[in-house]
């Protein structure tokens, strides 16, 4: 279908098939800033240069990309560095937005939107279907969130970085209707929704019918960009002013230490967990099953914790909702390690440390110290 879509662009986009990314073909706003992860400085970069070794942190193709400019040139800060991030946020016209699988799509060149770089997705994302029988306009500005499972793609490359920009931007987007189009309920969504709410700002829900195009007058297109999937969080900013507005359902009575165990998964469960979570129970420790439809309850639990345990996952994603100077303590299998959740934590001003267990299996499933855990507790 690729090799279609390059020669008969016209044909596949009949077909509601588009594959083939690239940058927009013109912006109505363009905004561009800078994060410089501070995991090489003290008091983190004992635990980068150790998280270093045995590294399996993932790629993209946007390390030394030149950037773009409102004007059509590169970016003033110059081509991307290895552990810079960038946000982008961006007002584009002319864009659709296929119901079928919500990736948007820029009407004028056929091509997936894409800040830095132009790459192919996989057949599993960008497949064919029938959403030209039908194109619906929408009002305002919009943006679409495809179906996406994972907690931490979800929060920090779909939600904060248009959250960020509703923030920052509310006053040039004053009086202008703002739609989220999604396949359907997403619990996490629908609370940082209701927390925008409390701030003045009101997101109307559109859900995507697989046979319509949808047509926006502006689309938000708001991403971060990295040399790593794993530094793609850029947001402190934006989830300070979200957990302050949340704050008031944040209860003080909720345990100041927190494991969160890996269950509903299929890889990476740590072998013997039960005993981890018995042994650390005898320290206070609460354990707290993270799932799809708890999201407030992360949150507040997470705004409550002081310390914080767990297997490497997507639920430390929560962790961006603890305070400064709480705890975080991660857990890796020895031949497996990635920097994710040492940038966001580096990010908060959190104390971060991890223990390294066995090495993991075919199904990266591993073992771990139950006493070597305790002893980073300093317990």
């Amino acid at each position: 279908m690729l090799r279609l879509e390059r020669s008969a662009p016209s044909l596949t986009s009949a077909i509601g098939y588009h594959a083939i990314l690239g940058p927009p073909s013109r912006f109505d706003w363009l905004s561009e800033s800078r994060v410089l992860t501070r995991m090489t400085q003290a008091p983190y970069a004992e635990e980068f240069h150790a998280l270093s070794v045995a590294n399996v942190d993932a790629p993209t193709w946007h390390l030394g990309h030149p950037g773009h400019s409102l004007e059509g040139g590169a970016s003033h800060f110059g081509p991307l560095q290895p552990l810079e991030v960038r946000r982008l946020a961006s007002l584009v016209p002319d864009v659709i937005v296929p119901g079928h699988n919500l990736l948007p799509v820029d009407a004028a060149t056929g091509r997936l939107l894409a800040f830095y770089g132009s790459t192919e997705v996989n057949w599993g994302i960008a497949y064919p279907g029938l959403s030209r029988l039908k194109r619906e306009r929408l009002k305002g500005a919009a943006w679409a969130i495809p179906p996406v499972k994972n907690y931490f793609h979800l929060l920090v490359e779909h939600i904060l970085p248009v959250v960020d920009m509703l923030l920052t931007e509310r006053a040039g987007l004053a009086g202008s209707q703002v739609t989220v189009i999604t396949q359907g309920n997403l619990p996490l969504l629908d609370a940082i929704a209701t927390i925008l709410k409390r701030l003045g700002i009101a997101i109307a829900f559109e859900k995507a019918r697989p046979f319509v195009t949808y047509a926006p007058e502006q689309y938000l297109f708001c991403k971060p960009v990295a040399a790593s999937v794993e530094h793609f969080y850029a947001y402190p900013d934006a989830v300070g002013v979200l957990r302050e507005a949340f704050g008031g359902q944040a209860s003080a009575s909720l345990p100041s230490r927190l494991y969160v165990p890996r269950t509903g998964t299929r890889i990476r469960r740590l072998i013997g967990e039960p005993e981890l979570i018995a042994q650390l129970a005898e320290h206070g420790f609460s354990s707290f099953t993270a799932h799809r439809d708890n999201p407030e309850e992360q949150i507040a639990r997470f705004m409550a914790a002081r310390e914080i345990v767990s297997v490497h996952g997507a639920a430390l994603t929560n962790i961006v909702w603890a305070a400064p100077g709480a705890r975080v303590v991660e857990i890796f299998p020895s031949n497996a390690r990635k920097t994710t959740y040492l940038h966001m934590a580096s990010l908060h001003d959190h104390a971060y440390a991890h223990v390294s267990g066995g090495s993991e299996n075919e199904r990266q499933d591993f073992a771990v110290d139950p006493a070597a855990v305790l002893r980073v507790l300093g317990l």
